[in-house]
């Protein structure tokens, strides 16, 4: 399926928010704009085809899709305040005065981080992750994933952050129609 078949169903309001096709009003009426190239866009909700967004003037964005569902991603973190997080199952080997190798185990279950407060696109150090995540006194960086994973060099610059990190990886939706829930 290509992105041509996928109908794009959010788009940014007049407020810069990401919003559904079901929550605006109908036609050019919604005030909404591309999260890709920022052209005006229109309301399609018509009886025979699916509810989703056009371009006013026909323009074919192939960044559109994406844009719009990664901006959906952070609102929904936004919104929600928080994010739950995979089980996660650590081992380390060390070995106490170059003889004797020690196993170390821990694993947490599936969890909820309640967000303080959230920024997005926030500046940390060299790097500017998608989510900022206050917990309390701690921070985490919320990466979100469509089409390109974080990459190496910004994976090293997280780490010498010493800052927990989450990539939500959105890239099995990318070809999908798709709605808040």
């Amino acid at each position: 399926m290509s992105h041509e078949t996928v109908l794009q169903t959010f788009a940014l309001n007049k407020d810069g928010i990401a919003v559904h096709v079901e929550d605006v009003d109908r036609g050019a009426a919604c005030g909404c704009h591309c999260p890709s190239c920022g052209q005006s866009l229109i309301a399609r909700q018509g009886d025979e085809r699916a509810w989703h967004f056009a371009h006013a003037a026909g323009a074919d964005c192939p960044g559109a899709f994406e844009s719009a569902l990664h901006l959906a991603a952070k609102a929904a973190i936004q919104g929600a305040h928080g994010i739950v997080l995979p089980p996660l199952r650590l081992q380390a080997n060390y070995t106490v005065n170059q003889v004797r190798t020690f196993t170390g185990e821990a694993e947490r279950e599936y969890g909820w981080v309640d967000f303080d407060q959230i920024q997005l696109e926030a500046s940390l150090g060299a790097i500017r992750p998608d989510v900022l995540g206050y917990c309390r006194d701690d921070r985490w960086i919320v990466e979100v994933c469509v089409t390109h994973p974080v990459g190496p060099e910004k994976i090293d610059q997280i780490r010498a952050l010493g800052v927990p990190a989450i990539e939500v990886r959105l890239d099995a939706l990318e070809r999908t129609n798709w709605t808040w829930k």
